[in-house]
């Protein structure tokens, strides 16, 4: 028994109703009683005898890879996040040190403006 005989089923009863005579005036359709009932009957004869599906079971080597990977990955990520701090650390002292140079450069403009301002005077 496989998928494609029970498929093969669905498509004569899908057939057997389509093929029906169709009563006026309505959706419905007169159909062979004694097939449609035996093609029922067999399909869930056939689909009683497919195997039932199981999840796999976790054994202790998928345990130990799964951890391992965890482990891998754990690894990888504080690595990467310690780039990133010191990355982080060096742009801060680039700030820094951007933020002295504007304020030297504030200070010689205000000592330069006093300069001119007390010559004009």
């Amino acid at each position: 028994m496989n998928k494609a005989t029970v498929l093969g089923m669905l498509d004569a009863l899908e057939t057997m109703v389509l093929d029906g005579r169709s009563i006026p005036l309505t959706d419905y359709v007169v159909c062979d009683t004694k097939k449609v009932l035996m093609l029922v009957s067999q399909l869930r004869t056939n689909i009683q005898q497919l195997p039932d599906e199981t999840l796999p079971t976790e054994t202790m080597e998928t345990q130990s890879t799964a951890t391992k990977i965890r482990q891998e990955a754990n690894a990888y990520a504080d690595q990467v996040l310690s780039k990133l701090l010191l990355v982080v650390t060096k742009v801060q002292k680039h700030v820094v040190g951007m933020e002295r140079t504007l304020e030297t450069s504030r200070e010689l403009l205000h000592e330069q403006e006093d300069h001119h301002e007390s010559k004009e005077s």
